[in-house]
């Protein structure tokens, strides 16, 4: 679930921070009968729609009703000109589109708002980047091109911190937990700084995961539904699974490939560029006769359409490698994946996602049947372990050729 609201509330602040500043096309009547549209909207599905219905095509058709709406708000009402008078950051718009996105979660499916404390946790590296670009802007400062990737890596250095304190958690209190994780991980020279029990949010939800780059600021923490369901030979499965992520540094390589994002979108403006010039297209020619408008808001529209599809199918698909090398690692560490497995036929039967796909884990199913070949067959891991790193490696140097050599065949035509 998490992942799904990360990569919608990426998608969101990338739409406002692309699309032009526009003048507005309607009096602020309409821009209040539009809001009012929205909570009627609301309302009618709260009382036509049970609850236990709300989910899979709902949510993604609210997902993009919210969008929807959003862009009516830049484009047609000119909202970010209108933020833009009050004050020169993005944060008031993202706010904005949070007011949709926590409206229809907390109205039509039932979550409470700690529910916002997450999504704000979630963001809060980005957020304080903002703050930040906000504060050198207010002191007039300019700062030499190297200090920005300086800033953006303490950022993620200290960002785990924020992200505890703004998430509804708890410390874990239970002695004989806290006693079986922690000699757990440090079993295998590992530093947990504490262990946080993630509160009720309107969602019973079955998760646990690690926060954090580095020992000082690195927290584990878990729902309290899959402590009480898991019994001590399952939850230490969920730790070597756990465990995998934080051997095998998932968090650096993750970022590396959303750090791919750029690389990515440019090296598809570059191949367009260049077979628009060679096929004698000229839509590029075309969209820069265009109002500066238009191609502004096509621009901001495509860009975060590809981002939308590098996040869901690229990322997603090197996410779902490093989850089931996880899986793999746990396995190796444990001998069997008895634990494992049993506390994700558990997790699966009692949310009814057994048998469900998964974008960024893979279903359930599936990992419960790779865990039980990998175990039977002999899998190699370090083969495995090297085949996700090369493809991460390709992939990244892929898109660079690409950049560089069609941006030098453009130039050259």
């Amino acid at each position: 679930m998490f992942y799904e609201e990360l990569i919608y509330l990426w998608i969101g602040f990338i739409l406002f921070e692309l699309f032009p500043e526009t003048n507005p096309s309607f009096s602020p009547v309409i821009f209040i009968f539009k809001e009012l549209f929205f909570f009627f909207t609301l309302i009618l599905f709260k009382k036509f729609l049970k609850p236990q219905k709300l989910s899979g095509f709902w949510i993604n058709f609210f997902n993009l009703f919210v969008l929807v709406l959003f862009v009516v708000d830049l484009g047609l009402f000119g909202f970010k000109s209108f933020l833009n008078r009050y004050y020169f950051s993005s944060l008031l718009g993202f706010l904005w589109f949070l007011h949709y996105v926590v409206l229809i979660r907390v109205f039509l499916f039932g979550f409470s708002l700690a529910y916002l404390k997450i999504i704000l946790g979630m963001m809060s590296p980005i957020i304080t980047l903002i703050l930040i670009e906000n504060v050198l802007d207010i002191l007039n400062l300019k700062l030499e091109s190297y200090a920005y990737p300086l800033i953006f890596f303490l950022v993620l250095f200290i960002s785990p911190v924020f992200m505890i304190r703004l998430f509804p958690v708890k410390v874990l209190e239970d002695i004989r937990i806290r006693e079986l994780i922690f000699s757990f991980f440090q079993t295998f020279g590992v530093k947990i700084k504490e262990i946080y029990v993630l509160k009720d949010f309107g969602k019973k939800v079955y998760t646990a995961g690690v926060i954090g780059f580095f020992p000082k600021f690195k927290y584990i923490f878990f729902s309290q539904p899959l402590l009480d369901l898991l019994n001590e030979e399952e939850l230490i499965g969920v730790l070597a699974h756990e465990l995998g992520h934080i051997k095998n540094k998932h968090a650096f390589w993750l970022l590396l490939v959303l750090l791919g994002l750029p690389l990515y979108l440019t090296s598809i403006f570059c191949l367009f560029s260049f077979f628009d010039q060679l096929l004698g297209l000229k839509v590029v020619m075309y969209l820069k006769s265009l109002p500066s408008y238009y191609t502004e808001t096509l621009n901001a529209l495509v860009l975060v359409f590809s981002s939308y599809l590098y996040l869901r199918y690229i990322f997603g698909y090197f996410l779902r490698q490093l989850e089931r090398e996880a899986d793999f690692y746990a396995l190796t560490v444990l001998g069997n994946p008895k634990g494992l497995i049993a506390s994700l036929l558990k997790i699966g039967e009692i949310s009814g996602q057994l048998y469900k796909k998964s974008w960024h884990h893979y279903g359930i199913f599936e990992r419960v049947c790779f865990l039980q070949q990998a175990s039977l067959e002999g899998f190699n891991f370090k083969k495995f372990y090297i085949k996700n790193r090369t493809q991460i490696i390709i992939f990244l140097v892929m898109n660079l050729i690409l950049i560089l050599f069609f941006g030098f065949l453009i130039a050259e035509i």
